[in-house]
C-alpha cells in the first residue's frame, strides 16, 4: 500500500497491526496482572534497552521476510514467523510493563516494538520495489516518507547507543581497576549499570583481603567514582579473599 500509493490497503494494513497491538498488549497486561510473578526475568530486561542495532537487526529481517513472502520457493509462513519473533516480545514485554504499572517499562519495550515495526517495514518496502512491485517513481513518495519516520526513531536509539557505548567503557575501566585501602587489596568485579529516573546505580562485587571499615568504604566510594568521572550511587556486595 505505501509503495503503491493505494490508501485502502494502506488502511486495512493499519487496522490489522492496530489490532494486534492492542490485543497483545491487553492480553500481556491481563496475564501479569493474574500471575503471581513479579520478577524480571531475563527475557524480560533484554527488550529494554534498544539501540540503533536493533534498528539494523530489523531492516535486515523487513528484507529477508519480503523476499520470502514474494518467492513461492520458500515455505509462505516463514515471513510471517520472522516478523511475530521480532514484534510480539516487545510487545508482550510492554504489555507486562502496563500491568504492573512500570511506566518505564512499557515505554523501553515498545519503543523496540517501534523500532522493528519501522524498520521491516521500510526495509519491505525497498525490497518489493527492487522486486518489481510497484515503479519507483510512484514508491517515491511512500519510501521517503518512511525513511522520516526511521530517522525520528532513531534519535533516542542513537541516544541508548551512546549510552550503551558509555556503560561498556565504565564496566571495562572498573574491571581492570585494583587498588589498596588501607592493609587491604581491593579488586571490582560484576560490574552492572542500572539507569534510574533520578539518578544511576552502580552495582558491583568488591573482592577485599579483608574486612573494610566505614571511612574505608567511604573512600572506596569515593574511588570508584573519582575513576569514572561520574555521579552515581554505588550498591556493593563484599566477598573476602582467604
Amino acid at each position: 500500500g505505501l509503495l503503491r500509493q493505494d490508501t485502502q490497503l494502506q488502511i486495512d494494513g493499519m487496522r490489522t497491526i492496530y489490532y494486534g497491538v492492542l490485543t497483545v498488549l491487553n492480553t500481556a497486561a491481563i496475564i501479569a496482572l493474574f500471575t503471581p510473578i513479579e520478577r524480571m526475568t531475563t527475557e524480560m530486561s533484554g527488550r529494554l534497552s534498544p539501540t540503533i542495532l536493533d534498528l539494523f537487526v530489523a531492516i535486515v529481517s523487513g528484507i529477508a521476510a519480503a523476499y520470502a513472502k514474494s518467492n513461492e520457493k520458500i515455505l509462505g509462513s516463514l515471513a510471517g514467523v520472522a516478523i511475530a519473533v521480532a514484534l510480539v516480545p516487545p510487545l508482550a514485554v510492554a504489555g507486562i510493563g502496563m500491568g504492573w504499572g512500570e511506566v518505564d517499562m512499557f515505554f523501553s519495550a515498545f519503543l523496540l516494538f517501534v523500532t522493528n515495526l519501522v524498520g521491516i517495514v521500510l526495509a519491505a518496502a525497498l525490497t518489493f520495489v527492487l522486486l518489481g512491485y510497484s515503479p519507483l517513481h510512484l514508491a517515491k513518495k511512500g519510501i521517503i516518507l518512511w525513511m522520516g519516520i526511521v530517522a525520528v526513531v532513531s534519535v533516542p536509539l542513537y541516544s541508548s547507543f551512546q549510552t550503551m557505548k558509555e556503560d561498556i567503557h565504565i564496566q571495562k575501566m572498573l574491571s581492570n581497576l585494583e587498588f589498596s585501602i588501607g592493609e587491604h587489596n581491593i579488586k571490582l568485579t560484576k560490574i552492572e549499570l542500572i539507569h534510574r529516573r533520578n539518578s544511576d546505580e552502580i552495582h558491583c562485587e568488591v573482592i577485599s583481603t579483608g574486612l573494610l571499615n566505614n571511612d574505608e568504604k567511604r573512600y572506596l566510594k569515593e574511588a570508584i567514582l573519582k575513576s569514572i568521572d561520574k555521579k552515581a550511587k554505588v550498591i556493593a556486595t563484599f566477598r573476602y579473599r582467604l
